[in-house]
Formats: structure tokens, sequence, C-alpha cells
């Protein structure tokens, strides 16, 4: 059935099907219409590198995009969905003691030893390992060379 009522301007008569043509662009995940804050002081502390960033999820193994704060004191990562950082897709991870490397286009970041307390099997000490992977190679070494620099600051 054709739409004669939309075409022509007059409203649309019961049991006409009105059909509208609206474009929307698709929003890609992790970026909002916003440019991207100037690394800034904030409530964690002085923020030396940010960027969009994908984490390796910690049970499934996929990563998920996410924005990365770096900051300077205490040492530490956070991860927001967006660059708005408005909200917390992660807690944040505390870079004390910890150690980074780059595996090709991925930055590793080994949390120091902590105590777990559970049942059976899962009593003991666990190793904390973050797997985070950036758009290139490149891209990784200047994460991990950031990184790096805060913790030994």
């Amino acid at each position: 059935m054709a739409a004669a009522g939309a075409s022509s301007g007059e409203p649309a008569r019961l049991g006409e099907v009105v059909s509208e043509s609206v474009s929307v662009a698709p929003r890609k995940y992790g970026t909002s219409e916003d440019p991207p804050p100037a690394p800034a002081a904030d409530a964690a502390g002085e923020v030396r590198k940010s960027g969009l960033l994908s984490k390796k999820h910690k049970v499934r193994p996929i990563f998920e995009k996410c924005w990365v704060t770096l900051h300077a004191a205490p040492p530490s990562l956070a991860f927001h969905t967006d660059e708005r950082k408005k909200e917390e897709k992660s807690d944040p991870l505390p870079l004390a003691g910890a150690t980074v490397r780059r595996e090709d286009d991925c930055v590793l970041v080994s949390t120091p030893e902590e105590e777990i307390e559970g049942l059976g099997q899962f009593q003991g000490k666990r190793m904390n390992v973050t797997k985070l992977q950036a758009e290139s190679a490149p891209a990784a070494d200047e994460w991990r060379q950031a990184i790096e620099d805060a913790i030994n600051a």
C-alpha cells in the first residue's frame, strides 16, 4: 500500500502505511561526538597518557574497547567506556610494584601477587596480568614506556 498521505503532506488515514527515511550514521563504540579532553589533573592525580585501547576480558577470551587513563601519583590505570570518563568500565588498576612488557601490539601489565581466600583450590596467591591491545606495535611501545615511567617515577 502506498503512503499517499505522507508524500502529499496530508495526514495519514487509518490503515495507511507511512514510512519515513531516516539516515543515522552508526556510532563507534568507545568514542563520543565530543573531542577527547586534553590530559589534565583530576581526582586520581596527574594524567600522563590517555587513549582508546582494547582490554582483554578476565574470563572470556575477548577484547573490549575502553578509554584508558594513566595516572601519575599514585600510579594507576583507569578504564572507562569513553573519553568523557563518566562511566567506569572496571576498577582502577594500581601500578605500585607492577612490571610491564610489550608483545606485538599488546602491553602486558603484571601486578604483584595478592593473597586470595576461598575454598580448596582457590586459596593461595595469584599474579594479576592485564593485557591491553593498542592499534599498532609502535603505539603499544609508547604505552609500555609511559606505564614504565609512571611506575618508576
